[in-house]
């Protein structure tokens, strides 16, 4: 119930942030908000993975649960603050909701924005990997709990890079930036699926793999429909979430994990073709 609570927290805190992002912030203005936002989330996500675990064990077991319900309180009552006063920042979306389910056959029926669904959910998926899979890697190559912090707290911090990155897509190409990244993170894959037995070795394939974002979608909507195709966009958190451990239970089922790590290459090279169909200016 606890896992359950948390994961529907979390989702409908991204979902609304996604939904005020598409509202407030004009299509010109994304990939410097987009790329600021992801800076400060790196250093959260840096800060989290290490923090928790040295807690955990050198602690109280408790203490992490605190933290987080701390956490929380401080993020609300800075959301209210944030609405007060006559100019507030946050205000009540200008745009009527809609039924989600007529905007599905809408979103679908534009190529881009299934190409963006596809890109964004292949990412998340791996990341879900990496998060739940990357810790278990690290045990079984015989390194010691805080490698597994370790990993997910400098894999996270690839996140600060975004300014960079933010760069680079605008002097080579959005479109060339992401296809790179998939390419970069299929091969990383499919290295551990090469490399066989977890060892210390796969750490590196792991690091490698942890690049991305999720730009084309917020470039490629069109202005007046950006709220109602967030709603569809946004449950590729949710996809991820039930897809990743399905494929991996299946393949345990009948084989070893590392032939999981072959069929998630696969899917960010396909993620990768697909992205090479996207307009050469987003």
């Amino acid at each position: 119930m606890a896992i359950g609570l948390q994961s529907a927290a979390a989702s409908l805190f991204s979902v609304c942030l996604s939904l005020y992002i598409m509202d407030y912030i004009g299509k010109k203005d994304l990939v410097y908000a987009e790329s600021r936002r992801l800076f400060y989330t790196g250093i959260a996500w840096i800060i989290g993975p290490s923090l928790g675990i040295w807690l955990w064990n050198e602690v109280l077991p408790w203490s992490v649960f605190a933290l987080a319900m701390l956490s929380s309180v401080s993020m609300l009552a800075f959301f209210w603050y944030l609405r007060l006063g006559n100019s507030s920042v946050i205000s009540k979306a200008k745009k009527s909701s809609v039924n989600p389910l007529r905007v599905i056959p809408r979103y679908f029926s534009q190529p881009a924005l299934r190409i963006a669904y596809m890109i964004t959910l292949s990412r998340s998926t791996f990341w879900m990997t990496l998060f739940i899979y990357g810790p278990i890697y690290v045990i079984d190559a015989g390194l010691p709990p805080w490698v597994a912090g370790g990993l997910l707290s400098f894999t996270s911090g690839l996140l600060l890079s975004s300014p960079l990155i933010r760069r680079l897509a605008a002097r080579v190409g959005t479109r060339s930036v992401i296809v790179a990244a998939f390419i970069i993170c299929g091969c990383s894959m499919l290295m551990l699926f090469v490399t066989g037995e977890a060892r210390p070795l796969g750490l590196i394939y792991w690091v490698f793999a942890a690049i991305g974002g999720n730009i084309p979608f917020m470039r490629m909507v069109k202005a007046h429909e950006r709220t109602e195709m967030t709603m569809i966009f946004s449950t590729w958190r949710e996809a991820s979430q039930i897809l990743t451990p399905l494929l991996a239970s299946l393949v345990l089922w009948v084989t070893v994990i590392e032939v999981f790590y072959l069929l998630l290459a696969l899917m960010l090279f396909s993620a990768a073709v697909a992205a090479s169909y996207l307009p050469r200016r987003l």
